[in-house]
């Protein structure tokens, strides 16, 4: 026959021999009207109408993704940057944070991944390591050692699940399926930092800042459908190990990037709500932040440590 053929797996051309060719029992299958398709008076509807006109059967999943169709249409392409903290893998709802990156990236954003360990450090350490700054680690020999085991631990986590993730929605198995998306996450020290040194008498040791990411190569990977994992284990100028703030490095990684997002994910339970309006807040654009900072008298130096200014106020003298 030299019409149109298709190649067809094993057990589609086990017809004979006894072995059913469908899952089902083909004599079993019948037709059965809806109930919104037949104009059945009330003393009929047991007898003929054998599906009920339910939520389930008019599919209301249709519905909704109509309504999200705009939103991936505006999103597919974009790059964005997501900053995952430490205390977020022992939370029951990390498998499911998991699946929704795989979502977005099956929708085709192009992802980043910064992870953070402060927690697994703090618990290593007993909490009682002393901050010289509100989010500024003095990170000496130990407590260095301590934190490249704990982000190995949380780089792991992270790529063992997000790969199970895009399993399930088709993006790793090109074996069983050739046409699938073939996802991967790729990690590594795509960055280079440097040592804060000494700021106010404080030496800082083994802490410093990021510097430089390579921006063409983290392109390429996730051009290449893949996502890019990065830890807070910073690469110093003579070869050393450094720890770097995973908040700041998302916020440096997406600048470099030039990303369309970064989005800081939290298990705070907490909502920022715009009083006038009551409404909740939901992202914010860069004009936004900055009338933020300038309203709070915030300032981030370039080494990013932050000034808290302090507004003042006219007195009337006569009270």
């Amino acid at each position: 026959n030299a019409g149109f053929s298709c190649p067809l797996g094993a057990d589609e051309t086990r017809l004979g021999g006894g072995a059913p060719s469908l899952a089902l029992d083909p004599k079993a299958l019948e037709l059965v009207p809806r109930c919104d398709s037949l104009a059945l008076d009330d003393d009929d509807e047991d007898e003929l109408c054998l599906v009920t006109d339910t939520d389930f059967t008019r599919y209301p999943f249709v519905n909704m993704i109509r309504g999200s169709g705009p939103y991936i249409a505006l999103h597919r392409g974009e790059l964005a940057v997501l900053h995952i903290p430490g205390d977020l893998l022992a939370w029951n709802g990390f498998e499911d944070l998991m699946d929704d990156i795989a979502l977005c990236w099956l929708l085709g954003m192009k992802i980043v991944i910064v992870a953070g360990c402060r927690l697994q450090v703090d618990d290593r350490k007993n909490e009682g390591q002393k901050r010289a700054n509100a989010h500024i680690r003095v990170t000496d020999d130990d407590t260095l050692r301590v934190l490249e085991e704990e982000a190995g631990f949380v780089r792991f986590e992270i790529e063992r699940q997000l790969n199970r993730c895009l399993r399930l929605h088709g993006g790793s198995d090109v074996s069983s399926t050739p046409n699938a998306l073939n996802g991967n996450v790729m990690s590594g020290n795509f960055f280079s930092s440097k040592p804060f040194g000494v700021i106010d008498g404080v030496d800082y040791q083994n802490t410093g800042r990021p510097k430089h990411l390579n921006v063409k190569r983290v392109v390429d990977i996730v051009q290449n459908g893949d996502i890019v994992l990065l830890t807070p284990v910073g690469i110093g100028p003579t070869g050393e190990g450094m720890n770097v703030n995973s908040e700041s490095l998302a916020a440096f990684v997406a600048a470099s990037l030039c990303a369309n997002k970064v989005v800081y994910c939290s298990n705070d339970g907490m909502i920022l709500r715009d009083g006038n309006k009551q409404k909740r807040v939901q992202n914010f654009r860069v004009k936004d932040s900055l009338a933020l900072l300038r309203h709070f008298e915030l300032e981030v130096h370039e080494n990013y440590f932050l000034s808290l200014g302090k507004k003042t106020e006219e007195i009337d003298p006569k009270a």
